[in-house]
């Protein structure tokens, strides 16, 4: 899962947070706009072991 917590005035880099299903927080990534994509009802989480 990921929260989306800063946009930046040109709206071309977005500072997004990732947490786990438990809602702990996995990290902090500041992303440009070629990299997000909206979240789709078909999406699907993926679980894997840290």
């Amino acid at each position: 899962m990921e929260t989306m917590i800063i946009i930046h005035d040109d709206s071309k880099v977005f500072k997004v947070e990732f947490v786990m299903l438990s809602s702990d927080p996995f990290g902090v990534l500041t992303l440009a706009e070629d990299e997000i994509r909206p979240v789709s009802a078909r999406d699907v989480p993926h679980v894997r072991e840290l």
